[in-house]
């Protein structure tokens, strides 16, 4: 899925940089003071500089030397503008540019950084709450083929009942370093997200769910998030319901 997420601009990087903007526009909603008005347009200014080079850099295929270059501007940006209302945009951009870079645990840990940041109440909150629990199923299949026990499509049923050797090459100290656990806790946030009553695009998390139940062969999921799928316009055209999910 790692591959799929990386390439899938329309979903994730040309949305954010649109919302982004719009956090920029909008800045006038949280009825700030004339001194943090002021500090958010610095904090502008200093987005728009680096977005403009990242925007360059996908444009370009930028080589990894180069997109840990943009994640550190991305980071200085922060560090300078920790108060502003784009300070998490900031960070989620970094994080961005480490994913692209090969960085993949520091990005899904500065992505999640970004996510606290933001809280409930932050217009960008639920799309890349999404995405951070979407990396962290990637990053839980990428541990799962460097230990060498799964491919990209294992069933989830064998990772179920081989848990103990699937991570036998892992020194378990933790979620993150256990990918039973990693991705069955990425999977139950994706299912809050998308039963929270206060996201306005629970389709995005359903459509994610949907997509890894298919490649892991998780039929009782797949035929969850498709149900739910199916009442939203935006997405049903997205999916089909495969004839059969035996083994090959």
């Amino acid at each position: 899925m790692l591959e799929g997420v990386l390439s899938g601009q329309r979903v994730w990087t040309g949305f954010a940089a649109i919302m982004a903007l719009a956090v920029v526009g909008g800045l006038s909603w949280w009825g700030y003071s004339a001194y943090t008005i002021s500090k958010n347009q610095k904090a502008q200014w200093a987005f728009a500089q680096e977005l403009e080079r990242f925007t360059e850099a996908m444009q370009q295929g930028a080589t990894s030397d180069k997109w840990r270059e943009i994640a550190e501007g991305f980071s200085k940006a922060f560090e300078g503008h920790k108060g502003s209302s784009l300070a998490p945009v900031m960070m989620a951009y970094q994080a961005d540019a480490m994913m692209r870079g090969g960085d993949v645990l520091n990005a899904c840990r500065t992505l999640k950084g970004a996510v606290d940041m933001m809280g409930k109440s932050y217009p960008l909150y639920f799309y890349y709450a999404v995405k951070s629990q979407v990396w962290n199923l990637d990053h839980a299949d990428q541990r799962d083929r460097e230990s060498g026990q799964a491919g990209p499509a294992v069933d989830v049923d064998d990772i179920k009942n081989t848990r103990g050797s699937a991570c036998g090459a892992i020194a378990i100290t933790g979620p993150e370093n256990d990918p039973y656990l990693h991705r069955k806790q990425a999977i139950d946030a994706l299912k809050a997200l998308a039963q929270d009553g206060k996201n306005p695009d629970p389709g995005l998390a359903w459509y994610h769910l949907w997509q890894y139940a298919t490649v892991h062969r998780d039929r009782e999921l797949r035929e969850m998030a498709f149900a739910k799928l199916q009442g939203m316009s935006d997405w049903s055209s997205l999916v089909q319901e495969p004839p059969s999910l035996v083994k090959a």
